[in-house]
C-alpha cells in the first residue's frame, strides 16, 4: 500500500502453499519458488504489457527473487533483498534448524501456531509494531495451521542459492542489526562480489530479522521507494 501510494505498481505474491495460494503437496522450496515467479512474470506481462520489474524479496523470499534474478536477469529492473542470508555460515537461527532437519525432511509442511508467530514478532525487539503483529497472526491463524518446509530445508542444507556475481541489476540489501538469520559478515560478503556498479547496503538499528512487521516499516518502505525508478 505503502509503495502503490508512491504511485508504483504493485504486486504481491503468495507461493505455493502460503496465504490464499492453494498446496501442490510439495515443501514449496526455493527453486519451486523460482517456478512461482516465472509463471507470476507471464501473468503481470499479460495484464500490464510490462517484460522488466523491480523485484522486494524478505528472508526466503529474498531467496526466491534472487535466484529469480539469476535464471531470467534479462526480466529484473532492481532488486531489493531484506533479511536476507548468503552462505548461512555462524548463523545462530539455522544452527538451531539444523537440528531438526530430519524432520524437515520427512515431512513436506510444518506446523504455525501463535507461539511461532509471536517469536517472529519479537524479533523486531523495542521496534516491534503490535498491530501489525496481531494483523499477520490473524490472517496466518485463519488458515489451515500449516506452511510448507523446504525452504528451511534449503537453508540448512543447500546454501548459497544465490551467487552474486550472476545478478546483472542495481541490488539494495537491507537488513536489522540483530538479524540472527545470517551474519553480517556472510551478508557484506555477498555485497561486496556483487558486479553492478549500483549498489546498496541499509542496516536498520536495534531491529532482527523481518523488518517489515516492525515499527520502523514506514522508513523501510521509503527507503526501498528512493532506491526503486521512478513510477511514469
Amino acid at each position: 500500500e505503502s509503495l502503490a501510494g508512491r504511485g508504483g505498481d504493485v504486486w504481491m505474491l503468495d507461493f505455493d502453499g502460503y496465504g490464499r495460494s492453494g498446496w501442490s503437496g510439495g515443501n514449496a522450496n526455493i527453486d519451486h519458488g523460482g517456478e512461482d515467479l516465472i509463471a507470476t512474470a507471464k501473468v503481470i506481462e499479460s495484464e500490464t504489457g510490462q517484460r522488466r520489474y523491480s523485484l522486494y524479496g524478505q528472508s526466503s523470499g529474498a531467496l526466491r527473487v534472487g535466484a529469480y534474478a539469476m535464471r531470467q536477469p534479462e526480466r529484473v529492473e532492481r532488486l531489493v533483498l531484506e533479511s536476507f542470508v548468503w552462505t548461512g555460515a555462524n548463523s545462530p537461527t539455522l544452527i538451531e534448524r539444523a537440528k531438526r532437519v530430519e524432520e524437515y525432511q520427512a515431512q513436506p509442511r510444518r506446523r504455525i501456531d501463535q507461539a511461532l508467530l509471536d517469536s517472529i514478532a519479537a524479533r523486531s525487539g523495542r521496534a516491534r509494531n503490535h498491530e501489525v503483529a496481531q494483523a499477520i497472526a490473524a490472517n496466518e491463524l485463519s488458515g489451515s495451521g500449516w506452511i510448507p518446509s523446504g525452504t528451511y530445508l534449503d537453508m540448512v542444507t543447500r546454501l548459497p542459492l544465490v551467487d552474486p556475481a550472476r545478478l546483472e541489476c542495481p541490488t539494495m540489501i537491507a537488513r536489522g542489526e540483530h538479524d540472527e538469520i545470517a551474519t553480517e559478515e556472510d551478508v557484506l560478503g555477498f555485497f561486496a562480489k556483487l558486479r553492478h556498479p549500483t549498489r546498496q547496503y541499509i542496516r536498520f538499528g536495534d531491529l532482527g530479522h523481518g523488518l517489515a512487521i516492525s515499527s520502523l516499516r514506514e522508513q523501510l518502505w521509503a527507503t526501498v521507494a528512493n532506491f526503486l525508478p521512478t513510477p511514469a
